[in-house]
């Protein structure tokens, strides 16, 4: 690989590149701050669950399943509640806008790592690419999801760190294992999309270690207690309860049901590293990767996404060949993640083909992982001679260049950025006057719709049931036991708090707030352009 001449690979310039590269993610914090982030529906139900973790009530499993999990008649939940651990301090003592907060430093943390561990495998000019791919990447996911606390968006980052943390670990880093098994667990905690490919890692990060047979016992030892810790809920969900989470996700996957199949699994892989691959374009809207998987894809496509996998392959071969462990470790994971993405597509329910706009994000950082290793496999496999004029590049002006490029391109990114409007100061409204108006210990809290006002009155809901929790209530919600809990199911409600949405005007009583929700760019492909009008009102219990 070429370095740059006098080039000393410390600390410094790989963390500044790193930090250039999360530019985006940076500005997307402020954004939250500014337009003052509030729960609102499946955001709503995580930080509700992510509070509960310092209950006699912590979440044992995630969130509740409907996509590669909807074929079954019970209800499923992602595999375990790692996502709200991380959220739960911000959530019980802080307050909502600190939540993206911390998911955006969680993922700035991630991009860091990821620059730092290229530099570790390749010195500047890998972590140069990685600096620059990263934020290209994060064009073609929505802006809202650099910070969004959405289970499929936050584990994204999080599994593109675990890519370099397998690289790192199959070349012989057993160090970096425990942070492997807690990524992996996390990612497919998250969103049950993400296991296939938290897996393939972890069994290349294996199968490096073993070839190398570099993995001490403390590494090893560190790893298991990691991994205990990471699944303890989820194994005592198993054990406390009759089937059992883990019984029902097994379940689901062996259901006789009708699949994607692998043909549009590989019409995902050619989309995701075929030109212009997926990493590589900005979203459409919803249903542009649904879209994509119904349309056959053009000749270039198809064409250079096998000249990827097969380049590739020949990388691994020669890399063998010249005793390049870290190369052939590249290689094979990088196609290792592919398969695991044709597998993942092809693995999913064609009564749950809603899904795949937003559960296929992961494809992107795949298909980033796969160039990047193509392209250093290839810089590493030609001869030294090639990049003679590269190492003579001083190291200030190279360090300097570098930091410039990673910034503007990064800089680019966050300005073009553009999230997706939600009515934050109409649930604030909502929420503070349901506070203001409560003077009883214990609520329920009911949700009640109108025509297309299900969306809309369920996302308010949720934020209510957050915002009175967080004010010392005790709360039940009967209607909705199954997604936020069972303790919510019953008990003595002195007051009943109503949020009712419709369209138009409607008198509800004694209101004590009501906001119009404009329509807005929206995540549901089915929701109609209505504007909806929100009341909460309040009545003693009968």
């Amino acid at each position: 690989m070429p370095r740059v001449r006098g080039h000393d690979s410390g600390r410094w310039l790989p963390l500044g590149l790193g930090l250039a590269g999360s530019l985006p993610i940076l500005v997307s914090i402020g954004h939250a701050i500014a337009v003052g982030w509030a729960p609102i529906g499946d955001d709503g139900i995580i930080a509700i669950h992510a509070f509960d973790v310092f209950s006699g009530h912590s979440p044992l499993l995630g969130m509740p399943s409907s996509g590669p999990t909807g074929v079954l008649d019970e209800q499923v939940y992602h595999p375990g509640p790692l996502l709200f651990w991380l959220l739960s301090i911000p959530a019980h003592f802080i307050g909502a806008v600190s939540l993206p907060i911390t998911m955006g430093l969680v993922n700035c943390a991630c991009v860091v790592g990821c620059v730092v561990l290229a530099a570790r495998r390749g010195a500047l000019p890998l972590a140069v690419a990685t600096a620059v791919a990263i934020p290209l990447m994060l064009t073609s996911i929505p802006a809202e999801a650099y910070t969004d606390i959405w289970n499929p968006a936050a584990a994204l980052l999080p599994l593109t760190l675990l890519m370099f943390v397998a690289w790192s670990v199959a070349c012989g880093d057993d160090r970096l294992l425990p942070v492997a098994i807690l990524l992996a667990s996390f990612a497919a905690q998250c969103h049950l999309i993400f296991a296939f490919t938290a897996l393939a890692a972890l069994l290349v990060a294996l199968g490096g270690l073993a070839l190398a047979r570099r993995l001490a016992v403390r590494s090893l030892v560190a790893a298991l207690a990691v991994g205990l810790v990471c699944w303890s809920a989820p194994l005592i969900d198993q054990v406390t309860n009759s089937p059992g989470n883990l019984v029902l996700l097994s379940r689901a996957a062996r259901a006789s049901t009708e699949h994607l199949g692998f043909g549009t699994g590989r019409r995902a892989l050619i989309r995701a590293v075929g030109i212009r691959p997926w990493w590589l374009q900005a979203p459409r809207g919803p249903l542009e990767r649904i879209g994509d998987l119904g349309r056959h894809p053009n000749p270039l496509a198809i064409g250079s996404s096998l000249v990827v996998l097969a380049g590739l392959a020949a990388a691994g071969l020669f890399g063998w060949r010249r005793g390049r462990a870290d190369v052939v470790a590249a290689a094979v994971l990088a196609l290792a993640l592919c398969a695991a993405l044709v597998l993942t597509t092809r693995s999913i329910p064609r009564e749950s083909f809603g899904s795949v706009g937003y559960a296929l994000w992961l494809a992107s950082p795949v298909g980033m992982f796969a160039w990047i290793a193509l392209f250093w496999a290839v810089a590493v496999l030609l001869p030294a001679r090639t990049w003679s004029g590269v190492q003579r590049v001083p190291a200030a002006t190279g360090a300097a260049a570098s930091l410039a490029v990673a910034a503007v391109v990064s800089a680019i990114v966050a300005v073009d950025a553009d999230p997706k409007p939600e009515p934050f100061d109409q649930v604030r409204e909502v929420t503070s006057s349901v506070d203001d108006a409560v003077h009883t210990e214990s609520v329920r809290v009911d949700a009640s719709f109108g025509e297309d006002g299900f969306f809309v009155g369920r996302g308010f809901q949720f934020a209510t049931i957050y915002s009175l929790l967080r004010a010392g209530r005790s709360v039940t919600a009967p209607p909705i036991e199954v997604l936020i809990g069972k303790h919510y199911a019953a008990g003595r409600a002195d007051t009943v708090v109503d949020i009712h949405a419709a369209r138009g005007r409607q008198q509800q009583g004694p209101t004590v707030a009501t906001v119009v929700v404009p329509p807005a760019r929206s995540d549901n492909p089915f929701s109609k352009p209505h504007d909806v009008t929100v009341t909460a009102s309040i009545k003693p219990a009968s």
